[in-house]
C-alpha cells in the first residue's frame, strides 16, 4: 500500500456577501425585554414561594402526626407524598418560567433578554440538566442569527465539553452541535 504523503489542508473558500445568510441587525425590543424579564423573575419567585410554603406545611403536619400517641402513620405518608409533589412542582414551575420567558422574548423579538435568561438558565444546571442544554442551543442560535458566529461556537463548544460524553444528553446536545457546525461554516473554519 503506498504511503500517504502529507497533504495540506484543503483551502476553504470564504462565502461572499451574497451567499451569507441574513443577519439580524435590529435592536432588541425594550418593552419585550421588560415583559420577558418580569415573567422570568415572577415565575421564579412563585416557584420559591411554593417550595418554601410546601416545605413548611408538610413539615409542620409531619411533626404534628409524629407527636400524637399513637403515631398517625397515614398523615406521615400523605405529608411525605405532598412534600415530594411540592419539590417536583416547584422544579417544574421554575423550568417553565425559563421556557416561557425565552419563548415570549423570541415572540417579541427581545433578543437581549432572551440571551440573558439563557445565560441564567446555564447557571441553574443542577436544577434543570436538560434544560440547560436547551438554553445553550437557544443562546447559540440567537447569537448566530445576529452574526456573532464565534461567540455562538464558543457556547456550543462549552456545552459539548460539559455534556458531550453523556448518553442521556445525546438528543439535546445534537442540536447544539448542528448550530456549532453552522457557525464554523460561516466563519470558514470547517
Amino acid at each position: 500500500m503506498p504511503q500517504m504523503k502529507n497533504r495540506e489542508k484543503p483551502k476553504v473558500k470564504k462565502l461572499t456577501q451574497a451567499q451569507m445568510p441574513p443577519v439580524n441587525t435590529a435592536p432588541s425590543n425594550e418593552v419585550g425585554d421588560r415583559y420577558a424579564t418580569a415573567l422570568f423573575y415572577s415565575v421564579q419567585a412563585l416557584s420559591v414561594i411554593i417550595l418554601f410554603g410546601g416545605i413548611a406545611y408538610t413539615s409542620t403536619n409531619m411533626m404534628r402526626a409524629l407527636s400524637v400517641q399513637p403515631i398517625d402513620w397515614m398523615m406521615c405518608v400523605w405529608m411525605t407524598l405532598a412534600l415530594t409533589l411540592t419539590l417536583l412542582f416547584a422544579r417544574t414551575l421554575s423550568w417553565m418560567g425559563v421556557l416561557g420567558a425565552v419563548l415570549l422574548a423570541q415572540k417579541l423579538t427581545a433578543w437581549k433578554s432572551q440571551e440573558e435568561i439563557c445565560n441564567k438558565a446555564q447557571k441553574l444546571r443542577k436544577l434543570m440538566p436538560s434544560g440547560a442544554a436547551w438554553s445553550a442551543m437557544v443562546l447559540a442560535q440567537s447569537l448566530a442569527t445576529r452574526g456573532q458566529y464565534k461567540e455562538a461556537a464558543e457556547v456550543a463548544e462549552a456545552e459539548w465539553k460539559r455534556n458531550g460524553d453523556s448518553d442521556k444528553n445525546d438528543q439535546t446536545v445534537g442540536q447544539v452541535c448542528s448550530i456549532a457546525s453552522f457557525t464554523y461554516q460561516m466563519e470558514g473554519d470547517w
